[in-house]
């Protein structure tokens, strides 16, 4: 139930299946036995009363529907043993094609890899920070920016896909897209190259988050180089355009899902450029000078000076909040990536949205500047989602482990780490993501989920790690996000367990293993 509707009469009922339906496929929706607030059967929609009961012969609108009702939906409805007078509502639907939403995906991944295939990305450093001595375990912090193909009609916020005489997704001459390499102190003390791991970052932010405390303390536990690009479409520029449109023009607030498409590319060319380019560029590598700060010799004499700082030959993913979402969908699309560490996400955009207290602000203009009536806001909401599903982790995660696309390499394995009463990201879209990726749930395990099977440690492939910050969670029960968020979102990224589990998993031949004495938990 809506939980924002404070006018009975203008509370919507959401029905959300809670695995995936078929596509290409009809479905029949049949409502019966369902009770009011005062414990009575609800009385059916004078409608679809009519319909039932057949008696639409003075209404044309509803007399076109009689036949239909009559020979392909209630039929169907009696063979469950469901009596025809007993129901309430009934509709039925057809899903679309996976094709028709995924068809631009696809095809820029397509023209993304052959791009690659011809020539290498030019890379360029603008900025080098070199710390000598940073309590953070901070050395460096490199910036630069990588030159893709660009698949939009421009590079302006807001901007479409170019399509070519056919409709097509096609390229549109070449952009440049920023990235920033957080290399950590624990580097500048060991003689061997570090591994280097891709940074996502969180809704409506920005790739200099990896700067923040946690994501550097993840670098120096790890001893990787953190490399982090922006999700164009959904950055914090971004969210001004998404803003004025929700205000100016509703019909048009999730242009930004172009964008998005632009950004699955970036990343494809992002980690080819880390394997193939970026290891090349004196920021990261280290000093020629003997002397110098992280240059030594081995036991050989074998002196590490100007050798690269992390080994290009394998690189892993680590995505946190949005960085879980739209990095679901990325690990579907990416041919270099075979350890993703998914933290905190989830998938199928418009579950989350009233639910989510990242998402308060946006639900607040839509109220009081766009849409005033309750009924009328889930209503545009729900048909939000076909647009959220082109590029929709829900929409790619068969692709994930289950049908691998073209390119993608053998041993792909995902962790998922997400937290009970999640006020940020419902974790309840976590276990819908763990459910149609295929995932087992990591066990022992503070909690059952909900359709996932188990598995121990160490798991023999993907598995979903699920913590408890033994939080309040009334708030689950009105479905009504928590207007501060809580330690939940943060808490698996700071903690030395989970630290410990993204250390075992994203190397080369990575294994997920239980770090917890027992379920995860506070203690």
């Amino acid at each position: 139930l809506d939980p924002l509707a404070e006018d009975p009469a203008r509370r919507g009922m959401m029905l959300r299946p809670m695995q995936a339906l078929l596509e290409q496929t009809r479905y029949i929706v049949a409502v019966h036995r369902l009770k009011g607030p005062d414990g009575e059967p609800l009385n059916p929609p004078e409608g679809f009363r009519r319909l039932r009961d057949q008696q639409t012969d003075n209404d044309p609108a509803l007399a076109a529907l009689q036949a239909h009702y009559d020979a392909q939906i209630f039929p169907q409805i009696e063979t469950l043993g469901i009596e025809r007078q007993a129901l309430q509502f009934a509709w039925d639907f057809t899903t679309a094609s996976d094709a028709s939403i995924s068809r631009d995906m696809f095809a820029i991944r397509r023209q993304t890899i052959a791009w690659l295939e011809a020539q290498d990305p030019v890379a360029e450093v603008t900025e080098l920070r070199t710390f000598q001595s940073d309590d953070r375990g901070i050395w460096r912090y490199v910036y630069g920016t990588i030159q893709a193909p660009l698949f939009l009609r421009s590079e302006e916020h807001g901007a479409l896909i170019h399509r070519d005489a056919n409709g097509d997704a096609s390229q549109n001459g070449h952009t440049r897209f920023k990235f920033l390499a957080v290399v950590p102190s624990s580097l500048q003390a060991q003689f061997e190259p570090g591994r280097v791991i891709g940074y996502g970052h969180g809704f409506f932010g920005s790739y200099r988050e990896a700067e923040s405390g946690s994501v550097t303390a993840i670098a120096e536990a790890l001893d990787a180089i953190v490399i982090a690009i922006p999700w164009s479409g959904m950055t914090e520029t971004d969210a001004a355009v998404m803003i004025d449109d929700m205000v100016r023009a509703p019909h048009q607030m999730i242009r930004l899902g172009d964008r998005v498409h632009q950004a699955q590319a970036n990343w494809i060319v992002a980690s080819h450029a880390i394997q193939n380019v970026l290891h090349t560029l004196p920021a990261l590598r280290r000093p020629t000078d003997p002397d110098a700060p992280g240059v030594m010799v081995d036991d050989a004499g074998q002196s590490n000076a100007g050798a690269a700082l992390y080994d290009p030959s394998w690189m892993g993913f680590l995505g946190i909040s949005q960085g879980h979402i739209l990095g679901g969908t990325q690990a579907a699309l990416n041919p270099y990536w075979d350890r993703i560490a998914l933290n905190v996400g989830g998938c199928a955009f418009t579950h989350m949205m009233s639910r989510s207290s990242n998402f308060e602000l946006y639900l607040a203009l839509l109220e009081n500047l766009t849409i005033a009536d309750p009924y009328s806001r889930q209503k545009m909401i729900a048909t939000m989602q076909p647009i959220f599903d082109r590029f929709d982790p829900a929409t790619y995660a068969k692709y994930v482990l289950q049908e691998p696309l073209e390119g993608s390499p053998a041993d792909r394995r995902i962790l998922m780490q997400t937290g009970y009463a999640d006020a940020q990201v419902p974790d309840f879209t976590a276990g819908l993501h763990a459910r149609l990726l295929g995932i087992p749930l990591m066990t022992p395990s503070p909690r059952p989920v909900w359709g996932l099977e188990t598995v121990t440690s160490p798991a023999p492939s993907s598995a979903y790690s699920l913590w408890d910050f033994e939080v309040d969670d009334a708030f689950r029960q009105s479905a009504r996000p928590a207007e501060q968020g809580n330690i939940v979102h943060e808490g698996i990224r700071r903690s030395t367990a989970g630290k410990a589990q993204l250390r075992e998993f994203l190397r080369p031949g990575g294994v997920i293993i239980h770090t917890c004495e027992g379920p995860c938990d506070p203690d």
